[in-house]
């Protein structure tokens, strides 16, 4: 009887649409901006530092594919790409500037790729990942500046 009594109370005036806007935080401050990006180009140092150690470990032993010392060289090299890879992207911070990030993504999947063809044994695809590697470590550091 309630409810037969709100729905004679209530106006029809036809359907009502609804938008809802999803919340979204307010764009960072340009503090906020700079400190991401030292952090960023911080971080980019040590971990590019240490990605680009292993890779000239295995560019600098002697050997083929097969010989043990190089077989530890990749294996090292391996990990530490994907160790570092993933301590990189867990501590970007969320403002770093687009230049500095998408650097950072180009030479994250060119190490990836040039793992890939370390796996596969193709030479040309490792160089060919490197050369690729090389031109985004370019980007980032003159993003850093």
């Amino acid at each position: 009887m309630a409810l037969a009594g709100i729905g004679l109370a209530t106006s029809s005036k036809g359907a009502v649409n609804t938008v809802v806007v999803p919340w979204s935080p307010p764009p960072p401050t340009a503090d906020q901006v700079a400190a991401a990006r030292a952090k960023a180009c911080e971080l980019w140092g040590r971990t590019a530092s240490v990605m680009d150690g292993a890779t000239n470990a295995v560019a600098h032993t002697p050997g083929d594919w097969n010989t043990p010392a190089v077989q530890d060289a990749l294996a090292n090299e391996a990990r530490v790409t994907l160790v570092e890879r993933e301590y990189l992207y867990r501590e970007l911070p969320a403002n770093t500037p687009v230049a500095i990030r998408s650097g950072i993504n180009d030479y994250m999947a060119a190490s990836v790729d040039m793992e890939n063809a370390t796996a596969h044994r193709k030479g040309t695809a490792r160089d060919a990942a490197i050369d690729r590697a090389n031109a985004a470590e370019g980007k980032v550091n003159a993003a850093c500046r």
